[in-house]
């Protein structure tokens, strides 16, 4: 068995399961009792997620870029 990296996934699965997890903890923030630290950690975990899907879409965009400047230039 091996973990998860964060190389698993792609950006938009990042996006949507961040969001989900950080939408989810809201109601369980406000149920007093065990429940609110759960809800802390699912935020921020869902927070790092959301902002590695963005770093990794980004990274995407940019090597996308370079790509296509580097097959305009060959085309020259």
């Amino acid at each position: 068995m091996s973990a998860p990296t964060s190389s698993d996934g792609s950006p938009t699965q990042k996006l949507k399961i961040g969001m989900l997890s950080m939408l989810v903890s809201f109601p369980l923030f406000f149920i007093l009792g065990v429940l609110r630290g759960f809800a802390v950690i699912l935020f921020l975990a869902g927070l790092i997620i959301y902002f590695d899907g963005l770093v990794q879409n980004r990274k995407w965009e940019n090597a996308k870029k370079q790509g296509v400047a580097i097959v305009e230039s060959t085309k020259r």
